[in-house]
């Protein structure tokens, strides 16, 4: 696994909200280095989703599809998502309306990856999203995963920017 800068993956978590306690920091050449834990690179991957699927709109609707939320969630992720929380023992079932709730939607999103992907790559599980069970070999969702690398990327440069290049971090103490 590669290790990101220290600014970078503070960034990230920052813009998340989330900073678990157990991040690995270490020092090569004078520069601080911070391994992500697998939710912040998994909320770094919602986030640029959601970007890239809504631009952040939780009324976001496509008729087409049916598919709405910030996520884009259609029935049949639905449909998918409660059947594996059923087969999981858990008695809770998302709602259609849910979808249009932000923080249901990045909670169906983490049942999915938790349910369907718990060791997949986070390009599978980008791909799977937009493309189905089948989405890794679907050539298709592979311009919708360039798409959210490149919102990956993006994030972290803009955040780092406008907020760590202003302050001082220091880890002597």
């Amino acid at each position: 696994m590669t290790y990101a800068p220290l600014p970078i993956v503070i960034a990230v978590i920052l813009l998340m909200g989330t900073l678990s306690t157990e991040k690995k920091i270490e020092e090569v050449n004078g520069t601080y280095w911070v391994k992500p834990t697998r939710l912040d690179s998994l909320n770094a991957l919602m986030l640029a989703m959601t970007h890239v699927e809504s631009r952040g709109d939780s009324l976001a609707y496509n008729k087409r599809e049916q598919a709405a939320g910030v996520l884009q969630i259609r029935p049949i992720m639905l449909r998918e998502i409660n059947q594996q929380l059923r087969r999981a023992g858990r008695t809770y079932q998302y709602t259609r309306e849910e979808r249009f709730s932000k923080a249901m939607s990045e909670r169906m999103f983490l049942d999915y990856v938790r349910l369907l992907h718990p060791n997949d790559s986070l390009e599978c599980i980008a791909r799977c999203w937009n493309g189905g069970p089948k989405g890794m070999k679907k050539k298709s969702t592979i311009q919708y995963w360039q798409r959210v690398q490149k919102q990956i990327v993006l994030s972290r440069t803009l955040f780092c920017r406008r907020e760590l290049f202003s302050h001082s971090i220091n880890l002597s103490s």
